[in-house]
């Protein structure tokens, strides 16, 4: 009786450093600059600089720098196929969902009158948002990278996109 408890015991250890460790390297965010040369077609996308997770795909049109704040205008595209069980046919995103990594630094959002905050965004299946402006407390895109995290499934798949 005591070795069974043992084996169960031993049997759901593996499954949770199993589970954490797939956890760990799905959560990573995964380098493609450009979009461009994904190895799966659903994440290909242009202009760059763009990314396009499970192909809900964002685009950065422009990058100027305003009061000191990198500011970025963002179109985003839903270019997503019906799956099977899926409750919605659109995607969402918010300034919630990005982060600016420079020299080191991960820098959230900021928001002010020339860069307002935005509420949640619904993207639905073939369909293109409007331009929207993210700011970051960050002088110059020379070196920088924007990581996205939008909700695209059970499985986070965050992006990382070179800006310059």
């Amino acid at each position: 009786m005591r070795a069974g408890r043992l084996l169960v015991i031993a049997c759901l250890v593996a499954g949770v450093v199993a589970a954490a460790a797939f956890a760990f390297v799905a959560m990573r965010p995964r380098d493609n600059p450009s979009g461009l040369t994904s190895h799966d077609p659903n994440e290909r996308c242009s202009p760059s600089p763009c990314g396009a997770p499970n192909g809900f795909e964002v685009d950065v049109t422009e990058t100027s720098v305003v009061e000191g704040h990198l500011a970025l205008t963002a179109i985003f595209r839903n270019h997503t196929m019906y799956q099977p069980l899926e409750a919605v046919s659109y995607r969402h995103t918010s300034p919630a969902d990005f982060a600016v990594r420079a020299a080191g630094v991960q820098y959230r959002p900021v928001f002010s009158a020339e860069c307002p905050n935005w509420p949640e965004l619904d993207v639905g299946r073939g369909k293109t948002s409007t331009p929207r402006v993210l700011c970051f407390a960050v002088g110059s895109a020379t070196g920088a990278t924007l990581v996205w995290n939008p909700d695209v499934g059970v499985v986070p798949r965050p992006v990382s996109i070179a800006l310059g």
